[in-house]
């Protein structure tokens, strides 16, 4: 997608009419023509600059959010670096991306990468081997570690398309708490 796609403005209407007209030479069209170029060249090098920001905020929140976990606190240094080092490729690649769409489209998946992230780390606390105990007593069992889910893939039986009275947002939340509190006794949490 090009970035032209997110300006407003008439200059490129006025770039429009410069290659469409006989002859552009003439008088003031071609100095017309320049600054229009200018001001939007500045206009989408704003932009972008202004989606690098909102994306790369997005990615250090999803940062914070993985570390504040208790789970993150108890993972070896070099696990918390496994953890944390899509969120800085993606950094880098926002920062390198010219196009708007798809510095979008990279801030648009850091909540998935977020859901990802969180099962792999409870992958990396799971132990390597099942305790057994000597003699006759029986061998520990294990609880499965919890699984993560992002609250956007909770998927929920709802009739209504809108909702129209307090009785219908009533409904509403009492199908999405059930299907989260479903969630939660299948040993899954929810990133929010």
């Amino acid at each position: 997608q090009s970035n032209l796609e997110y300006v407003q403005g008439e200059e490129l209407k006025i770039l429009q009419e410069v290659y469409n007209h006989p002859k552009p030479y003439s008088g003031t069209i071609i100095r017309d023509a320049k600054a229009a170029m200018d001001k939007l060249e500045s206009e989408v090098l704003g932009l972008i600059e202004e989606e690098k920001a909102l994306a790369l905020e997005k990615i250090e929140e999803s940062m914070r959010k993985l570390k504040s976990t208790y789970e993150f606190g108890t993972l070896h240094h070099s696990s918390q670096d496994k953890i944390l080092s899509p969120f800085l490729k993606e950094m880098e690649k926002v920062k390198q991306q010219r196009f708007i769409a798809n510095i979008r489209q990279v801030k648009e998946n850091v909540g998935q990468l977020v859901t990802d992230q969180l099962n792999v780390m409870m992958e990396l606390l799971k132990p390597l081997k099942p305790v057994e105990t000597s003699g006759d007593s029986k061998p520990e069992v294990q609880e499965p570690k919890p699984r993560y889910v992002n609250k956007n893939n909770v998927r929920f039986s709802f009739d209504k398309n809108v909702l129209q009275t307090e009785q219908d947002v009533e409904e509403y939340v009492e199908a999405l708490k059930n299907a989260f509190l479903e969630q939660i006794r299948n040993n899954r949490r929810i990133n929010l």
